[in-house]
């Protein structure tokens, strides 16, 4: 990953305890969230200052369990026809139809794990908005289900 897409990440997250990621089926631990994001746009000047306007944005997100890539998810979005373009993973595509502006799906619950599971910040202090809710981590039964899906044996 690093050979191909360099050190110069834009957010890389160390999760423990590790995220359960639910891809393809099944929860997946996930220990390290790395992402690599770029844009094409253009800087007007204003009489006030800048403006930037976007026409592309890509993020590639790779996320690692014991140093091992699991899955990926791409989002290319073109912001002069609105639209996700077709190199775009199927989960980021499915997602984009529900949130938009997100490089990842489900990122505002990933997040949110972060903040309340790894950084310990008090619920009262946590601020997000819709896409952090119903979060399956949250849901009622979450610890069952993991363990007949035999997620910890794969940590």
């Amino acid at each position: 990953m690093y050979k191909i897409f360099g050190e110069k990440v834009n957010k890389r997250i160390n999760i423990s305890p590790p995220l359960p990621k639910f891809h393809n089926g099944g929860y997946i631990p996930i220990d390290r969230i790395v992402v690599y994001f770029d844009g094409k746009g253009e800087e007007k000047q204003i009489p006030n200052g800048s403006i930037y306007r976007s026409y592309e944005k890509l993020a590639v997100t790779f996320f690692i369990h014991k140093s091992i890539i699991q899955f990926y998810s791409i989002y290319h979005y073109n912001a002069v026809k609105n639209l996700l373009e077709l190199d775009s993973t199927p989960d980021s595509i499915e997602y984009y139809k529900i949130r938009e502006s997100f490089f990842w799906p489900h990122q505002g619950c990933d997040v949110k794990y972060y903040d309340s599971k790894v950084l310990k910040v008090p619920e009262d202090e946590l601020n997000y908005d819709f896409a952090s809710k119903n979060c399956d981590w949250e849901k009622p039964n979450f610890e069952e289900k993991l363990k007949a899906d035999g997620y910890y044996d794969r940590l």
